[in-house]
């Protein structure tokens, strides 16, 4: 999990660019695309056997 959060914060803000600002929509996106990525999906999958 914390392999994750330090990729995707190094992806996202990635030091060797210039930093840009971001207005209030881009980091609603970007905390929800970050929110996305920490969810587990608990389904059990379908066995045929």
């Amino acid at each position: 999990m914390m392999n994750y959060i330090c990729n995707f914060w190094n992806f996202r803000f990635d030091p060797r660019q210039a930093t840009k600002s971001m207005d209030a929509d881009e980091l609603t996106d970007l905390l929800a695309e970050f929110q996305e990525g920490l969810l587990f999906d608990q389904k059990v999958p379908d066995v045929a056997w």
